[in-house]
């Protein structure tokens, strides 16, 4: 079959990853997929930029890019009705798609849909809200939202909520070579304050290092706090005792992992991250904030970890200090870790879940009773000169040509 997999833009881990993921699964138990995007990357994402031309150029599947945003808002649902048809898939999965409801409302006549709630925030519930009417089944990538789903969704509603977990990159770690006496510790994260809480890590650290705790800080990532970041560890950077990566390319990952003995997330919220699962199938032991979704449900799947309340410094602090002790004890626990984490977050098992379900709304929606051709065939436009503005603007940034 051939299957759209979808998502807004391009960037360096998270749900671009998953998608990349998910489509190299697709592809190898045999399916056709073609990743689309509405937007190739962030303007002024250079991490992004770099990871959308590796998309392009070395992918055994085709890549579209709808070039929305050099469209009028107004314009850009049937704008993309049109590419999406075009290129012909016998079903859609979508990502980070609410922006693009009136699209899915109109294509979801013709061709089945599922959707992915990746986040347990309340933007990925509105989504689900503006969205799941037109989805033939809807997936949960964390069993903390699947609940939620199920209680959002009407049971007069068509639309079949599941949960299926990610699953992530099995590469082998090179050989860390001699062990450093002293913890290493990484944290793996967009560098932002309002889900990531990243301003944290420098009073954690703080406090760890007053308690008597030795070892290093490094920080995978890049974001709109770098700045606050290196100014706040400023001393700790320039004795070596911090480093600040930045965005670090998925395939060098397993390098970073190897040299490391704590995964340390301090978010706010989060889905089921894949950065956690990443850390744990290489072995890290993870330390974790006490939120809803995702932590809970890593510790109780890999049999180690800690979790402690979301933005209590103290908490962490000491709790880093109590698990790095005795060090070789926790690194003793590291392939137990890996062993477990790699049997349950096996990304084969992923992209065969995805196939069966594909399967199963494809042959519901061939034998079933077709949906009501209710939506909007209008195709509102804007005036030639804020047409001509828009698309002038969008090719600064991206050499997009009409």
């Amino acid at each position: 079959m051939k299957l759209g997999v979808y998502v807004q833009t391009w960037h360096v881990g998270g749900v671009a990853a998953f998608c990349e993921r998910l489509a190299r699964g697709l592809h190898q138990v045999g399916h056709a997929p073609c990743v689309i995007l509405a937007t190739p990357f962030g303007k002024r994402d250079d991490a992004g930029r770099k990871a959308y031309q590796a998309l392009v150029s070395n992918r055994p599947f085709p890549v579209c890019c709808l070039h929305l945003s050099a469209f009028h808002p107004k314009e850009r649902a049937w704008r993309a009705t049109e590419r999406i048809a075009a290129l012909g898939c016998d079903a859609l999965i979508l990502s980070s798609h609410g922006p693009l409801a009136g699209a899915w409302a109109r294509l979801c006549l013709d061709i089945p849909i599922i959707g992915i709630a990746h986040n347990d925030d309340e933007d990925t519930y509105a989504e689900f809200k503006a969205c799941a009417a037109y989805c033939d089944a809807y997936v949960a990538v964390s069993k903390a939202i699947y609940q939620r789903l199920k209680l959002l969704a009407e049971t007069k509603s068509p639309t079949r909520v599941c949960h299926i977990p990610y699953g992530v990159s099995l590469q082998a770690a090179p050989d860390a070579g001699s062990q450093s006496s002293e913890v290493r510790v990484l944290v793996v994260c967009r560098l932002e304050q309002g889900q990531k809480r990243v301003l944290d890590l420098p009073l954690i650290w703080q406090e760890y290092r007053r308690m008597g705790g030795k070892g290093t800080l490094s920080l995978c990532g890049s974001g709109p706090q770098e700045t606050q970041l290196r100014q706040a560890f400023a001393k700790e950077l320039a004795q070596g005792g911090v480093n600040i990566l930045g965005a670090v390319p998925l395939d060098k990952m397993p390098e970073v992992y190897a040299r490391h003995d704590v995964l340390l997330s301090v978010s706010a919220y989060e889905g089921l991250p894949i950065s956690v699962l990443e850390a744990t199938t290489h072995g890290l032991f993870p330390l974790l904030s006490a939120i809803r979704s995702g932590h809970q449900e890593i510790v109780d799947a890999v049999g180690s970890g800690r979790l402690c309340p979301m933005a209590d410094s103290s908490g962490f602090a000491s709790a880093l200090l109590e698990i790095t002790t005795d060090l070789q004890a926790l690194r003793q626990l590291r392939p137990l870790i890996q062993s477990k984490a790699r049997s349950l977050f096996d990304p084969e098992r992923m992209a065969q879940n995805y196939s069966h379900l594909v399967a199963e709304v494809y042959e519901a929606r061939t034998t079933g009773r077709p949906r009501q051709r209710s939506a909007s065939n209008t195709r509102p436009k804007v005036d030639f000169l804020r047409s001509f503005l828009r698309k002038w603007q969008y090719s600064r940034h991206y050499g997009w040509q009409d």
